[in-house]
């Protein structure tokens, strides 16, 4: 019984400055999508937690329903989360599991954290890469830009597998919440299976013996040198996804 109160009592609410940005959001139409991102939003303590963080501090300054870039339905700008109303129900199985469509969001939305999170050091790496490129090239010279975006792309890839990385640990966190009780050896298989936005960690996690992703006992993927090595090859093999 004390190991299901310390789950229930582990429910974050929203602080104010979260709660500015919900109130908006919700004043955006479309009620069934509004619902599922504010139910993801609440469903794991710890992505709550992140929000919060990211409110407070001025990162987070938006999250809107509207048209994304290209064929993205997930995407971030200059600190706002963009989500496409056909994005958001695409989450939602066939089955109409309520309670998959709302982990599929926890994903997403710990991704998109994730990437809030990292930009400007990612940015400043880019521009430093830039600058030492320039720095590099003889006066009157061109610019030799193959190691340039080689490292680049390395940077992105990396901040990809990480937001990966914590996108599921906010959905096991989710999980675990929704269950009252720690996950099970069948509860992981189940939640990979059946995540909509999960496939690299599924391919991550059969990987040879010796390569694949390592679970912690509570069956997340911290974001180890061996667990990043293995969901950055699964990706740079990977398609582009409907979310960046």
């Amino acid at each position: 019984m004390i190991g299901l109160f310390a789950i229930a009592a582990a429910v974050v609410a929203m602080n104010p400055s979260l709660q500015a940005v919900v109130r908006e959001f919700s004043a955006q139409g479309e009620p069934g999508c509004v619902s599922q991102v504010t139910a993801a939003l609440t469903a794991s303590p710890d992505l709550t937690e992140r929000y919060n963080a990211l409110a407070a501090s001025g990162v987070l300054k938006g999250v809107v329903l509207a048209a994304g870039p290209g064929r993205f339905g997930a995407s971030h700008k200059d600190g706002v989360i963009t989500l496409t109303p056909d994005f958001v129900k695409s989450q939602t199985p066939t089955s109409g599991d309520r309670d998959q469509a709302v982990r599929n969001l926890v994903f997403i939305l710990g991704y998109e954290a994730a990437k809030l999170q990292s930009a400007s050091a990612i940015a400043a790496a880019d521009a430093e890469g830039v600058k030492r490129a320039l720095a590099a090239t003889p006066k009157g010279g061109s610019i030799d830009a193959t190691n340039l975006v080689s490292e680049s792309i390395q940077l992105h890839i990396e901040d990809e597998a990480r937001a990966y990385l914590q996108g599921w640990s906010d959905e096991v966190d989710a999980a675990v919440v929704a269950k009252g009780a720690p996950l099970t050896a069948l509860d992981e298989f189940q939640l990979l299976r059946n995540g909509r936005n999960t496939q690299p960690l599924v391919k991550a996690a059969i990987l040879p013996e010796d390569q694949r992703l390592v679970p912690e006992a509570t069956f997340r993927f911290p974001a180890s040198a061996r667990n990043m090595k293995a969901v950055v090859s699964v990706l740079g093999q990977s398609q582009v996804p409907d979310f960046m």
